[in-house]
Order: C-alpha cells, then sequence, then structure tokens
C-alpha cells in the first residue's frame, strides 16, 4: 500500500471523527438547554399548582411537594431522552 494513500484515508477518517464530536456537543448543548428549559417549566408549574393545593404550614407538606417535584423532573427528563434518542433513530 502506499504511505499517501494511507496517509489520506487517516485523515480523512479523523475529518470524520472531528465532524461527529462536534455534532455530539451541539446535541448536547442543545439537550442541556431543553432540560433547563422544562425544569424551569415545571418548577413554575409546581408552584402554582403547590400554592393552589397546599399551603406549605408544615415541614411534610413540603418534603411532600419537593418529592412531586422531583417526580416530575425526572419524568420530564426521561421524555427528553426518549425524544433524543428516537429523533436520533429516525433521522
Amino acid at each position: 500500500m502506499d504511505s499517501t494513500w494511507v496517509q489520506q484515508e487517516l485523515s480523512n477518517v479523523l475529518g470524520i471523527k472531528q465532524e461527529k464530536m462536534a455534532e455530539l456537543e451541539a446535541l448536547r448543548q442543545e439537550t442541556f438547554q431543553k432540560q433547563s428549559l422544562i425544569e424551569d417549566e415545571l418548577e413554575q408549574l409546581s408552584l402554582r399548582e403547590f400554592v393552589s393545593h397546599t399551603r406549605p404550614n408544615s415541614q411534610r407538606h413540603m418534603d411532600q411537594w419537593l418529592q412531586w417535584r422531583s417526580d416530575r423532573c425526572s419524568v420530564a427528563l426521561l421524555l427528553l431522552l426518549r425524544r433524543h434518542r428516537l429523533g436520533r433513530l429516525r433521522g
């Protein structure tokens, strides 16, 4: 084999790797931004629902609300990851 050809192929592979790494970083940033938006929206919804249904007049109520909010965030993140994976499979 010609060493020039090997160097060219190696260069091509490295270029593709760099492109894929840049795409991955862009997806990470997008996911982080979406996660932040979802968390902010959930926070607002949680606060509104919490204030409308329960007054935090005891530690027990506050603990229940914090657990409920944590559960909602977990579900939202799972849905976001699922949607992200489905998008990668389709596109």
